[in-house]
């Protein structure tokens, strides 16, 4: 496979974004003002661009080809992550809520860790999605009646509209629904 050098960009722009985003929304917390927001703007792009880059260099290195086990593989380090984490920071939040004398069920509460992805680890909800559609892509070479052009534009404009209802709602789903 063909070495990319660009890609250690994005991949150094990602970590800053990421790294960034969070020291932002921690001084978000104390210091509200338009200058944070701003700052904040070009720092969104941290997650995406990870899973743009994992994608990519699957297409680079599999393409339509997509080996056995692919997806078994993604579960085993996507989404076993997601739930082992999620189960201990919803089993911790359950615990400090209790002891903070809150009235709370455990149920309410993995519900909203795991099937919401009320926490921080949606974006391996996210990325899941991306992976088994790539799958699904090559897998059923799906280019055929989904070509990239066309295809993008519309995803774009579904992607603008889900977001645009949400925000024209005024409310947003649980956990992290509106990201997916």
């Amino acid at each position: 496979m063909q070495r990319i050098e660009e890609i250690y960009w994005l991949r150094a722009y990602g970590c800053l974004a990421v790294f960034s985003f969070h020291l932002l929304d921690h001084l978000n917390q104390r210091v509200d003002s338009l200058a944070v927001d701003l700052a904040r703007i070009p720092t969104v792009l941290g997650t995406p661009i990870f899973i743009f880059i994992s994608i990519f260099l699957f297409s680079m290195r599999y393409g339509n080809d997509i080996p056995r086990g692919f997806l078994g593989s993604r579960v085993k380090y996507v989404m076993v992550p997601y739930l082992v984490y999620g189960l201990a920071y919803s089993l911790a939040e359950f615990l400090r809520l209790r002891a903070a004398g809150a009235d709370v069920g455990l149920v309410e509460i993995l519900r909203e860790y795991l099937l919401f992805a009320g926490w921080h680890g949606y974006f391996l909800i996210i990325a899941a999605q991306f992976y088994a559609f790539y799958w699904l892509y090559g897998r059923l070479h799906l280019e055929r009646w989904l070509p990239s052009t066309p295809w993008l534009v519309i995803g774009s404009l579904i992607s603008m509209a889900w977001w645009g209802y949400w925000q024209w709602r005024s409310a947003l789903p649980p956990g992290y629904l509106h990201w997916i």
